[in-house]
Formats: C-alpha cells, sequence, structure tokens
C-alpha cells in the first residue's frame, strides 16, 4: 500500500500486463478539439483516448504535447501549487521573450513527489499545457523558474471526483487509486502522482478534479 500521506512511498511491486480491464468496454474515438470534455471548460486540453473504463477509474492514451513546468521544493502542497501556479501565471500573461499573452489551458497538473524523511520537503512540478496554437515552438519563458517540456504519448490510469480539492482528498483518491491498480495487477509508477484540477475557484458547481498515475514508461507517437 502506498503511504501517501507521507514523505515516503512504500514499493508497489505489480506484474505488467495488458490494458485490458475486466468488464470494461473500450471507447473507440479520439476526443478531438469539438468534442472535448465538458469537464475542459471550452479550453484546450490535451488530447486523449480513453482506453478502457471500470467502476473506478479510466485507463486514457494521451497524445504527444507540451507543456509550462515549474518545480517547487516545499513541506506544504498549497503553498507549493500557489507559488507554480503564480509564476505559470505570470508566463502566459507576457513574462516571455515574445511577450505574448497565452491562453489558459486546462487542467492545472502537478506532480508529486514524495521525499525521503517524516518532516522533509516534496518536490512539486506544477504544469500548464501550451496551448495547441503555440505548439510545436511556444515563446521561450522569461523566468529561468519556467521551462518548456514536451511530453510524449502515454498511458495514464485516471480518478475523478466533485467538490472543492483539498490535499487529504488527493491523497485519499491516491491511495484508493493504487489499491484499485494493484487489485486489478495493473503495473504503474508508483514513484509519483499527479493532481489535475480543472477549475477556477469561481467555480461553485459541477467541479472535476482527477488523480493520476502514469504507466511504466512512454512510448512516442
Amino acid at each position: 500500500m502506498l503511504a501517501l500521506g507521507k514523505c515516503v512511498f512504500a514499493t508497489v511491486l505489480v506484474a505488467a500486463v495488458a490494458l485490458t480491464v475486466a468488464n470494461a468496454a473500450p471507447l473507440q474515438a479520439r476526443l478531438s478539439r469539438n468534442d472535448e470534455p465538458a469537464f475542459c471548460r471550452s479550453l484546450d486540453c490535451p488530447r486523449f483516448t480513453v482506453v478502457n473504463r471500470t467502476d473506478t477509474y479510466e485507463v486514457r492514451h494521451y497524445s504527444a504535447s507540451q507543456w509550462a513546468r515549474t518545480q517547487v521544493e516545499s513541506a506544504n502542497y498549497t503553498t507549493a501549487t500557489a507559488i507554480g501556479f503564480q509564476r505559470l501565471f505570470s508566463y502566459i500573461s507576457g513574462a516571455n521573450v515574445d511577450v505574448k499573452h497565452i491562453p489558459m489551458t486546462a487542467p492545472v497538473t502537478v506532480q508529486v513527489y514524495p521525499g525521503s524523511g517524516p518532516y522533509c520537503k516534496s518536490t512539486f512540478t506544477v504544469s500548464f499545457m501550451v496551448p495547441f496554437a503555440f505548439q510545436p515552438n511556444p515563446p521561450k519563458p522569461a523566468s529561468k523558474d519556467v521551462y518548456i517540456e514536451s511530453e510524449p504519448a502515454h498511458t495514464t490510469y485516471v480518478t475523478s471526483f466533485p467538490g472543492f480539492a483539498k490535499e487529504k482528498d488527493d491523497i485519499g483518491h491516491a491511495e484508493a487509486l493504487a489499491q484499485a491498480l494493484t487489485k486489478d495487477n495493473i503495473a504503474f509508477n508508483s514513484t509519483v502522482y499527479y493532481t489535475a484540477g480543472y477549475d477556477s475557484p469561481y467555480q461553485l458547481f459541477n467541479r472535476h478534479n482527477e488523480v493520476w498515475f502514469y504507466a511504466p514508461g512512454a512510448t512516442q507517437e
């Protein structure tokens, strides 16, 4: 079981299996810009195909994409995400070498890499996807704290939940997702997990949050 509420992950050893999940029906069509999920709020979202779905999670294949990222070392998730969000918001607001205003995208993701002790700082990587109109050559960030990274095509295991997500909610859903994947004998990268938020603070209802684990490795399309 993953000790996600602490700074250390327990090692999860599961066998690699095919992506077929019992009692899950495949969805054939890849999402296009015009039929993105409603939770994208009409913003550019990373494109994905739902490969399989269970009562607990989805198996998604994401296309390659580019992201603006920043890393924050902190012992506090809320503090780290606030710092990271502000850096990236400055970048899309014109703090780039072209002084361009870049549209917001969804979701805001946070990669959580726990530290190695009970009172340690964790590494949080906060990311905005680069809008499709600015890929594959987005403006270079003006700040040394922000960088652009290409993410290859990959498979992700996703669980979703509503409401205003707090750190304890993300941890609880990550633990539940890890348990479900382990039960289904699905291999996943247990060293890090990701949170994905799709809504502004002003979205009071029908909020959508996700927690992700990545499948081992990634393949270029």
